[in-house]
């Protein structure tokens, strides 16, 4: 299932680079480049986190369970506000998309080459 997904995802990440233009690929490749970038750093910055709160709790000899517990809130305090921005925004987006429907405007033109992700999907 995995390598069908990663073959799936790859097809559809080609097709899609073939609709943009030389610009566009360039900014899509920054916008990666940094994404990643930042994922490392954000990555790092948890397992610094992570080390300081063991120390933290071996310092005051707190049981092992309330470390895994600060764990699971930072993370969780971390991770509620962006989910909660992010479904937002889908449900603004939905929105409009539905108000667009229903007053016949077309939120993007058609694709001379729109069948091309319906060639993957089969």
């Amino acid at each position: 299932m995995y390598v069908l997904h990663c073959r799936w995802y790859k097809a559809a990440q080609q097709a899609m680079l073939a609709q943009l233009t030389e610009t566009q690929r360039e900014q899509m490749t920054r916008f990666q480049s940094k994404a990643t970038g930042w994922f490392t750093v954000a990555a790092g910055a948890a397992l610094l986190a992570a080390g300081d709160t063991w120390h933290v709790v071996q310092q005051y000899g707190w049981p092992v369970w309330l470390f895994w517990l600060l764990v699971a809130v930072m993370l969780a305090v971390a991770v509620i506000p962006t989910a909660i921005h992010t479904i937002g925004d889908y449900t603004r987006q939905l929105a409009a998309a539905e108000s667009a429907r229903a007053r016949g405007d077309s939120l993007t033109p058609p694709s001379p080459r729109s069948g091309a992700l319906d060639e993957i999907n089969e």
